[in-house]
């Protein structure tokens, strides 16, 4: 397994009955004859247990005397825990078995997992009892165990994970409750290593975990669209924790295969278990649950058409990619035989197993995602920043020939995001498009707007050659027709900022009216490109951080009484940032305007005096390094969101990347916001994937204010801020012209300031206290603008259409965009909305034929 902290199902498992066996055997080894106790040998082997000799392990331990060997309360907790996922995979496979013929391979393993749970309960009955009658009369009530409790900071401490290597000394895992060690216990002993005899088993086991987990994070993501529904979450939130989803899926599927390289993929995990026995399986579920397709015309959720078993067994997100990946089989076959014959090794499913509808708007798209295919073929991994990793999956898997765990897994989340918006799968299309084209625009308009009503004063001093920069982002993204009719983006996206490159990517309608988290992705992509090019203009001449200063002046002065929602939220947030703006004083302005100086980049030496220091030039560029200046916004927000972003570039990534962002937002202002994840996390650094989620979940809502916040609007207010102080300023000083940037006459008015408060006669003379009539009356006008775009939930409800209701873009596609054979028959849908099929059965069938 893989030197990482991500606590999945198997791991937690795996582990604990690791620590368990070891500790039968060394246990048991020592209450042995010392000349007969195993010694070690020079070439170390792993010692194979039988699961029976478990037992008797067990019982030497409690009647060992000389010397008695204590029974720590952490073997019985995880002890209990095991028996817990053992009883849980057992049920499982045993419940699957009901009712069909079941392959003898798989009985003889489900012999095999009821056998082990009958050892583990055997063994946690005799070391209970024991522990139990060891304990004072008076303390013969046994304490709860981390498991009874749902403990898992305590549980994890118990387990002897891999520890973590990613993390800087002295932040290794907490022994703030460290678990008591046993006394007498061999701990000094070197065992060999020790694994028991149930490698198939084992494996049986670590795919239930495998898809237990990615059947929990399916659950996850449905929550999360019922509170989009209900107006609790945004649209762009629910559709990054969709995609959270689908890269913690693909991760432990990577992590899976590589344990498991017999079962790396699905297809291998459908013919370890047997493919005509599963395709029996979901035959069974879908005539208990019903129809899927006919439970969704009717109004009903499609995934609800299935059991618990067929739920877990991901049968919808299987079944589509299989037909997506035959479609391709049939589609190479007559253009490139070659190509065509490597996918042969996944064999087709059942004609007759019912479709979720999501797998008829995949085989609608499939030829597109083939020319996009070819057309990312000079890209690096040929992927590209504006696609998301599950379209970049689809694309990875039309030229393999393997399925891919994580993509099928995707899939399913898919499937439930088709069911959440009753098959409305256009409404991000309908929500995003605006935004793409309007950002830019909206903010190149407020440009020219302010600098058209500026006077000449402010006009000297606006950024000049940014609205060319502007007019570009708002092109990014106009229609585009091909010579073949489609129509689509030619999507622009900086590759490699430094050296000024760029690289453009075709992406049909199609695609992006059917795969609803793609629209949002790009729409998250492309707004830090708005950002950085707004923090340049809030950096250029460091007017943001003089209007700051000058700001929280006049509230030292007490003159200043009217609130700034927008500078006290840049105020609040800079606490995360790694060198604060604005540092706690002791309510002088005279140690204001010194720490405006130190901000400029002044020493602390040039600042001691009481005569105010000389700027240079070259001291007044050392704030903000370049690009780095939209990180008015929490810094721990832009890089915990940027190094999610870098997970759409490579096929597999570990999950240290994930924990590099749980670091971070952890570490930074107010940490994680769930109080028992940030305990975990503090005392064992270590998540379950459901944990990270919801890690990522809190990190993503609160980048939500910072997101779509204007800093070019509240850069221009910053800009009418400081006007009327340097302009009194310059005015007082007999300078007329302006001939120096605002950040430097700000400096000069601050300690200006500065000197007449020690002074205190003369106060109110200065440009400042002048200049605070004016100030009031600005920040009042400023209160009444909006400089947020929009996000609010309750404005963009999905208008959820009837279950039927065909896509937006897909349905109005070219019929040359779907490969004949799998065309869909649109017309006929919308006539037999009633009928369990959402293809015809002319093409279905001729489908089959081919297949």
């Amino acid at each position: 397994m893989s030197e990482l902290t991500l606590v999945n199902t198997y791991k937690r498992y795996k582990a604990g009955t690791e620590k368990l066996v070891r500790w039968l055997v060394e246990s048991a080894d020592s209450c042995t004859d010392t000349n007969t106790i195993r010694r070690p040998s020079k070439n170390r082997v792993t010692r194979k247990v039988r699961t029976v000799d478990l037992v008797d392990f067990a019982e030497r331990v409690v009647a060992a005397k000389d010397p008695l060997v204590n029974i720590p309360l952490e073997i019985l907790d995880i002890t209990k825990d095991a028996i817990t996922g053992r009883t849980s995979c057992a049920e499982f496979y045993a419940s699957l078995a009901l009712g069909s013929d079941i392959p003898s391979s798989l009985a003889d393993s489900n012999a095999t997992h009821q056998h082990f749970l009958k050892v583990l309960i055997q063994v946690f009955a005799i070391l209970r009892k024991e522990h139990k009658a060891r304990r004072p009369k008076r303390k013969k009530k046994m304490p709860e165990l981390a498991t009874d409790t749902n403990d898992l900071a305590n549980l994890y401490q118990h387990l002897e994970l891999q520890e973590t290597t990613d993390l800087p000394e002295g932040e290794q895992t907490s022994t703030k409750r460290p678990a008591k060690k046993a006394k007498a216990a061999p701990s000094k002993q070197h065992t060999d290593g020790i694994s028991l005899d149930n490698e198939h088993e084992e494996m049986m086991f670590a795919i239930w975990a495998l898809l237990k987990d990615l059947a929990d994070l399916r659950s996850l993501v449905r929550d999360v669209f019922a509170q989009f529904k209900s107006g609790e979450v945004s649209w762009r939130t629910t559709c990054q924790a969709a995609s959270n989803a689908m890269h913690m899926g693909g991760l432990l599927g990577y992590e899976f295969g590589d344990a498991y390289p017999e079962a790396g993929s699905f297809d291998q995990i459908i013919s370890l278990l047997d493919m005509n026995w599963v395709e029996d399986v979901i035959r069974s579920s879908q005539t208990q649950g019903g129809s899927v397709e006919a439970e969704t015309l009717q109004g009903g959720k499609a995934s609800q058409g299935m059991t618990d078993q067929a739920r877990l067994l991901i049968a919808d997100g299987w079944l589509a990619m299989s037909d997506l990946m035959h479609m391709h089989w049939v589609f190479d076959n007559g253009k490139d035989p070659g190509a065509a014959e490597v996918r042969r090794t996944i064999l087709p499913c059942s004609a007759d197993l019912h479709r979720h509808p999501f797998t008829f708007t995949l085989l609608a798209i499939g030829e597109d995602l083939a020319r996009l295919e070819a057309r990312l073929q000079g890209f690096k991994n040929h992927a590209h920043p504006l696609l998301d990793k599950y379209t970049m999956s689809l694309v990875w898997t039309l030229r393999s020939d393997r399925l891919d765990i994580g993509v099928v897994a995707a899939t399913g989340i898919y499937c439930d995001i088709y069911d959440a918006l009753q098959g409305d799968l256009g409404y991000s299309l309908r929500e995003v498009a605006p935004r793409l084209t309007s950002r830019a625009q909206n903010t190149l308009a407020t440009i020219k707007a302010f600098s058209s009503a500026a006077d000449d004063y402010i006009k000297a001093h606006i950024a000049q050659g940014l609205e060319d920069l502007f007019e570009e982002q708002g092109d990014m993204f106009k229609s585009e027709d091909l010579d073949d009719g489609t129509s689509g983006w030619g999507c622009w996206c900086w590759t490699d900022r430094e050296n000024c490159k760029k690289a453009k990517v075709f992406i049909p309608f199609t695609l992006l009216a059917a795969l609803p988290v793609l629209p949002a992705h790009i729409l998250d992509e492309t707004s830090p490109n708005v950002q950085a090019l707004s923090g340049m203009f809030c950096s250029n001449l460091h007017i943001v951080l003089a209007a700051l200063y000058l700001h929280r002046a006049g509230q030292l002065s007490g003159a200043l009484t009217k609130r700034w929602p927008e500078m006290e939220a840049v105020i609040a947030g800079q606490d995360m940032l790694e060198k604060p703006m604005l540092r706690p004083g002791n309510g002088t302005v005279m140690l204001l305007a010194k720490q405006y100086s130190l901000a400029l980049g002044l020493s602390l030496g040039q600042v001691a005096g009481a005569s105010k220091p000389h700027l240079t030039s070259r001291a007044a560029h050392k704030f903000f390094p370049p690009m780095e200046a939209f990180s008015l916004k929490a810094k721990s927000h832009t890089k915990t969101m940027n190094t999610i972003k870098r997970l759409n570039f490579e096929p597999y990534v570990g999950s240290a990347l994930l924990y590099d962002c749980v670091r971070l937002y952890a570490s930074l202002g107010s940490g994680i916001k769930d109080q028992t994840i940030a305990q975990q996390w503090k005392d064992t650094k270590r998540l379950s994937p459901m944990q990270l989620h919801a890690v990522l979940q809190e990190v993503a809502r609160a980048e939500e204010p910072y997101v779509d916040f204007s800093y070019v609007a509240f850069s221009l207010d910053c800009l009418s801020f400081l006007a009327p102080a340097t302009r009194e300023y310059m005015i007082t000083a007999g300078e007329y012209v302006p001939k120096r940037p605002l950040f430097e006459i700000t400096h000069d008015v601050l300690w200006d300031a500065g000197h007449a408060e020690l002074r205190v006669q003369g106060k109110k003379r200065t440009s400042l206290a002048v200049a605070i009539p004016e100030l009031n009356d600005l920040i009042e006008c400023l209160q009444s603008q909006v400089r947020h775009a929009d996000w609010s939930t309750t404005r963009h409800q999905p208008s959820v259409a009837s279950a039927a209701r065909e896509l937006t873009a897909v349905h109005d596609a070219p019929t040359s965009s779907v490969p004949p054979a799998w065309r869909i028959d649109w017309t006929k849908q919308k006539r037999r909305t009633t009928e369990s099929s959402l293809i015809s059965a002319q093409s279905w069938s001729a489908c089959s034929t081919k297949l």
